[in-house]
């Protein structure tokens, strides 16, 4: 009895780890995934569906997220003023400070498709 019971322990114990190491389900269609990989999974586990007419489906992801500039990489501008003396002279100037007021940019957000969408290079990347 007391053996059945430490198996069963160790088996809820093993299948436990197994279930934390397992990667997590993909987003599913129209949510952008974390990765460039986790877009191109997505798109092959559907390409075969997705073949219209013999137009066969070559998978493509873009990172959406970093693809334009948004409010969170917006950058302000501000004048400083400064001022100096020599020689009992004092002197005002303005100086122009720019800094990042969000995010350098957006986390990855990779969305695919089975064409590309535009032809801006280097937006559209084949998986």
């Amino acid at each position: 009895m007391k053996c059945q019971i430490v198996v069963t322990l160790c088996l809820v114990g093993a299948a436990t780890a197994a279930l934390r190491r397992a990667p997590p389900p993909l987003a599913g269609a129209g949510i952008p995934e974390e990765n460039k990989g986790r877009a191109c999974q997505e798109c092959n586990k559907h390409a075969e569906y997705l073949d219209k007419g013999g137009d066969e489906c070559v998978c493509h992801a873009t990172d959406i997220m970093g693809t334009f500039e948004n409010d969170a990489t917006k950058t302000s501008t501000k004048k400083v003023g400064k001022s100096t003396t020599e020689g009992g002279v004092t002197s005002h100037a303005n100086e122009e400070v720019t800094s990042n007021i969000g995010a350098k940019r957006l986390p990855e957000g990779w969305t695919w498709h089975c064409r590309p969408i535009t032809a801006t290079e280097g937006v559209w990347q084949q998986c």
